[in-house]
């Protein structure tokens, strides 16, 4: 057994295909458009008529003479004024959801464990949280709704995983809606703010064979 095998792992990362097989799980998806054409963009902030996320397609990671992080960020005038970079690079275009709480669901084999990232309590993490180091931001551990759990354990067997670190957020409304899906996400520092027994559960499912 493998967690996970790198020939499931990179087909999983494909954050296209994830959106699409989460929607096909019953979970609700922000509004998105994936293109390297400027007039799209500007058609879909028509369509959109509010703020509007910029990520990007496979890694944040760039690597110059120091390695950077390409953080999830609200599309700004500046961004519209250079939308012919896109030519050079495709990116993620999602209408902006409202967070009560961000939550961090890791999957292991059969298991659920959720914890709750207070982003908004931090005037650097509300867009995304990894601007943030984990020990300024409250985690809590949380339960799922039943029915988001079991979505969840669809889409990651969908997606052929024994393990996934899942991102979702918690609307102020109370619904909740899918980011992506990480097959190799990090999952020490929720175990270490929460105590939450990931480490037990990867050891059992990793003995089961």
């Amino acid at each position: 057994l493998w967690v996970n095998h790198p020939d499931i792992t990179e087909p999983a990362e494909d954050k296209v295909r994830q959106l699409r097989i989460a929607q096909a799980c019953g979970l609700v998806v922000p509004k998105t458009i994936i293109t390297n054409e400027p007039e799209s963009v500007v058609g879909f902030l028509a369509e959109v008529n509010g703020p509007v996320v910029a990520k990007t397609i496979r890694s944040p990671r760039v690597s110059t003479e120091k390695v950077k992080l390409a953080y999830t960020h609200l599309l700004s005038e500046t961004d519209l004024s250079h939308l012919d970079a896109l030519q050079l690079a495709p990116c993620i275009f999602q209408e902006y959801v409202l967070k009560e709480i961000e939550l961090r669901v890791t999957i292991v084999g059969r298991e659920v464990f959720t914890a709750a990232i207070y982003s908004q309590e931090h005037p650097d993490s509300f867009i995304d949280w990894r601007k943030v180091d984990y020990s300024e931001l409250r985690h809590e551990a949380f339960t799922l709704p039943d029915f988001i759990a079991a979505r969840c354990l669809a889409l990651t067997h969908r997606l052929n995983l024994s393990f996934a670190a899942i991102d979702l957020i918690k609307r102020p409304d109370g619904q909740y809606v899918f980011l992506e899906c990480n097959p190799n996400g990090e999952w020490g520092w929720i175990q270490a703010v929460t105590e939450l027994p990931i480490s037990e559960a990867i050891a059992r499912l990793l003995a089961s064979g």
